[in-house]
């Protein structure tokens, strides 16, 4: 990994997106008083600092697409950090976009919309809704201030909460209290919300993207009026402030994750599992590694698929921890959308060029990246095996009878997967 100095023209793109930022700090009048224009130099003195930090780290310091690439999840980093400090708040809930095609980072499952909200341990919170027939609906309790703040506190999974578990009418609809203790006299369904918890990431995994519908999802705290006060301009201050801490603790934390779970332990081209206690779902177990192909090769992913298995997928991210385009293309698969084959072993094919079959794993022309699966709630879980072949000779090493794809076949596959990602919610 080395690092680079921003060069001039990205610097101008900073300044321009600073010049913007400023305008939050005008007065009335038009004019900016001295505590405003003190805050203006405050904030663009921050952004300088956050784009000198984040201007390398790649795979390939000559390759500029990659450095554009870079520049282009710094800015959409602090797009990010904006909404997530200043769409809701503690008192005044609602379960914003977290991670999805525009904020990619963090590995986002592409099966899954993900919502989040900060929350206060002492509060009580009423979630209301209709629950949709996606697989699956997670609500998962941590704490830490990385995801509300951008902080380095990361924090713990408290506790995961299952949508199928509550009382659903026939229309699917539901409502549970989610509080410290059990209101007195309530009957209804109720979770516990668990000492220093911070924040709740929804998850609506989905199977089947046409067909599978989104749930409709409501967070209200009942504790505290209802009515949202103007933010004074103090808060303003500190959370605009925040927005450069926010963007370099996210980018820190995706790249050193890569580094320690992945290089250090010498996994190119091969894979491991493990359990994350922080911003993962409980008893998911995930697994890993780096990709790193050559136009001649290609790698074969394989692995049996449980007997009883609630879900599972595989995807490819870049080396900045960005999933790759999975609406546009098969940069993932699930075991709804995966052929298996007869002697229940899942084989996947990552390789540059299109090999012909189903289960290719597109690497939308990055010869490295990161490879990464998941397996939930399921009988058993497989340690796969990678081997890396020749391109030329990736038949030989796959059963007679895997199906072939021809490439209008592809066609309208990827016609096909573009529509199920844009029927589901995004952002």
């Amino acid at each position: 990994m080395l690092t680079r100095v921003i060069g001039s023209h990205q610097m101008k793109a900073a300044v321009l997106f600073m010049t913007l930022l400023a305008f939050t700090t005008v007065t009335r009048s038009g004019r900016a008083d001295t505590d405003s224009e003190g805050s203006r130099q405050a904030y663009f003195e921050d952004y300088k600092g956050a784009a000198k930090n984040f201007v390398g780290q790649l795979s390939d310091p000559k390759d500029s697409l990659l450095e554009q690439e870079l520049y282009r999840t710094l800015f959409g980093t602090m797009a990010f950090a904006y909404i997530h400090l200043f769409l809701s708040d503690t008192e005044h809930p609602q379960f914003r976009p977290y991670l999805n095609q525009v904020n990619a980072t963090l590995a986002a499952n592409p099966d899954d919309s993900y919502y989040m909200t900060p929350i206060d341990a002492k509060g009580v919170y009423r979630i209301s809704g209709f629950r949709g027939g996606v697989r699956i609906v997670d609500f998962q309790i941590a704490g830490g201030s990385f995801l509300t703040r951008g902080t380095k506190e990361q924090g713990l999974t408290l506790s995961n909460y299952d949508l199928d578990q509550v009382t659903l009418g026939e229309d699917g609809e539901f409502e549970v209290i989610l509080s410290a203790e059990r209101p007195e006299a309530y009957r209804g369904d109720w979770w516990k919300l668990e000492a220093g918890a911070t924040n709740i990431i929804v998850r609506q995994i989905a199977y089947d993207w046409v067909n599978e519908v989104d749930a409709r999802l409501v967070i209200e705290r009942i504790d505290t009026p209802a009515m949202k006060p103007r933010q004074k301009a103090d808060q303003i201050e500190k959370d605009l402030a925040q927005i450069s801490d926010y963007t370099m603790n996210w980018m820190d934390f995706a790249l050193r994750f890569i580094e320690e779970r992945y290089t250090q332990k010498g996994l190119i081209n091969k894979v491991d599992s493990y359990f994350l206690p922080g911003g993962g779902k409980s008893g998911q177990l995930y697994g890993g590694g780096i990709f790193d192909l050559a136009h001649d090769e290609a790698l074969i992913f394989q692995a049996r698929v449980p007997d009883n298995c609630r879900y599972w997928n595989v995807q490819l991210t870049d080396m900045l921890w960005r999933t790759l385009d999975w609406t546009y293309r098969q940069s993932s698969l699930n075991g709804h959308q995966a052929w298996v084959d007869d002697d229940g072993v899942f084989r996947a094919v990552i390789s540059l060029g299109d090999p012909g079959i189903a289960n290719w794993l597109d690497p939308v022309d990055y010869s490295q990246g990161t490879l990464l699966y998941r397996w939930t709630d399921c009988d058993s879980f497989p340690e796969p095996v990678v081997t890396k072949v020749k391109f030329a000779d990736l038949r030989k090493h796959l059963p007679n009878d895997t199906p072939v794809v021809t490439p209008a076949q592809r066609d309208v596959s990827i016609r096909e997967r573009t529509r199920g990602a844009q029927l589901r919610r995004r952002w």
